[in-house]
Order: C-alpha cells, then sequence, then structure tokens
C-alpha cells in the first residue's frame, strides 16, 4: 500500500487549462462607434479633433510651401535657362535657415523649454 501511494504521488499528470477568450475586449473593439481597427501608438493623437485640424492645416501649409518653391525655382530656370542661377536660387532659401539654426540651438540650450516654445508660437 506504500508503495502504491508513492507510485501515485511519483506520477506525472499533465493537466492544461483553456481560458475561454476575453469578451470584453471583442465587445469593445465591435461596438457601435468604434472603429473595427485599432490605431498604432504613433498615430493614437488623430483620435482627437483638435489635433486632426491642426494636422490637416499643417499638411496644407507644407504642400502650398512646396508647390510655391517648385513654382519659383521653374520660374527662374523658364526665364533664364540657366542652372547655375537655378541653383543659386535653390542656395538662397537656405541662407535664413543657415543664419538662424546656429541661434535658435543657443536659446534651446540655455532657456526653459516651455518659455521658448511660448514665445516662438507668440511671434
Amino acid at each position: 500500500m506504500h508503495q502504491q501511494r508513492e507510485a501515485e504521488h511519483h506520477k506525472v499528470t499533465h493537466v492544461t487549462s483553456v481560458r475561454p477568450p476575453d469578451r470584453r475586449l471583442e465587445n469593445r473593439q465591435n461596438s457601435p462607434g468604434s472603429s473595427a481597427f485599432r490605431l498604432p501608438a504613433t498615430l493614437r493623437a488623430l483620435r482627437h479633433r483638435n489635433f486632426q485640424l491642426f494636422f490637416g492645416g499643417q499638411l496644407i501649409s507644407l504642400v502650398g510651401t512646396w508647390m510655391q518653391n517648385v513654382a519659383q525655382a521653374w520660374l527662374v530656370y523658364r526665364l533664364t535657362g540657366s542652372s547655375l542661377l537655378l541653383g543659386s536660387v535653390g542656395f538662397a532659401g537656405q541662407i535664413p535657415l543657415l543664419l538662424a539654426s546656429p541661434l535658435g540651438g543657443i536659446v534651446a540650450d540655455r532657456f526653459q523649454r516651455q518659455k521658448v516654445v511660448i514665445s516662438t508660437q507668440a511671434l
């Protein structure tokens, strides 16, 4: 009898339990008013209406800026036919960036971030 208990004690039984799927997640994802897919973490801000408006406005502004740059370069090349003048116009467009970048780095290093952001947005 003692050997039988010992044999039962050493007997290996493998029991797997199967958990039912969590229905709360399915209900939340497929509920009315929610989309069937989740946005990646990088696009979570697009759930907010104000950010959607901001992002759309920035997109339109950026497209307009690039259209102006291309049209200006095209006009210079069409009027002059000179690739040297075309390159000069492209370089001249970068001069403000070349001058302002070191100054911006100094300001970013020396002042509080919140004050810098507020002052630049006020300009």
